[in-house]
């Protein structure tokens, strides 16, 4: 993970070793720590697996970003 401006943080979901992006049904969440927030995302793999998409922009400060529904989302792994 690394911060970009304003704030945003980019998460890489890549399989280890490679540019290429998961494939549906190779996990069910992403859990992503952003360290200096203090903060955690419970994001579903149907949210977060789009294409060819390697990395997922994360806004914690911005109550409205794409991703923030997911911060803190425990209750989605019961």
């Amino acid at each position: 993970m690394h911060l970009r401006s304003k704030g945003c943080y980019v998460c890489g979901i890549r399989p280890c070793k490679t540019s290429k992006p998961y494939q549906r049904g190779e996990f069910d969440f992403v859990a992503v720590y952003v360290i200096p927030k203090d903060v955690w995302y419970i994001i579903p793999a149907s949210v977060v697996i789009h294409g060819k998409r390697t990395a997922i922009p994360l806004h914690p400060s911005n109550p409205t970003g794409k991703y923030e529904a997911y911060k803190e989302a425990w209750d989605l792994l019961r």
